[in-house]
């Protein structure tokens, strides 16, 4: 039996990549939880105005951001910051030399 791994075809690589979906620098906190939530997808791609890729969101990015427990007035002006903030403000950067093609 050969040990060498065989490459799925094409279609098949394509069925089992996930397809990860982006938003724009400029989203709320609110689009990049909707896209998390509704692609079922941990990381979120964030795309420049001119459509590259400048940075990632993941699950873990979000829950950073959430406003910490406390009393109830200080946590309504901690919630309303957090819903203020946009996806550039919460994304890792993507370095130059890490970004395909």
């Amino acid at each position: 039996m050969s040990t060498r791994s065989r490459v799925p075809p094409p279609v098949v690589q394509a069925a089992v990549q996930p397809i990860v979906r982006s938003v724009a620098a400029g989203a709320s906190l609110t689009e990049v939880l909707r896209a998390v939530i509704d692609e079922a997808n941990s990381v979120v791609g964030v795309l420049s105005s001119s459509g590259r890729l400048v940075g990632t969101i993941s699950e873990r990015d979000i829950l950073r951001c959430l406003p910490p427990a406390g009393s109830p007035g200080a946590a309504a002006q901690s919630y309303a910051r957090f819903l203020q903030l946009r996806a550039a403000d919460v994304m890792a950067d993507v370095d130059e030399g890490d970004e395909a093609g």
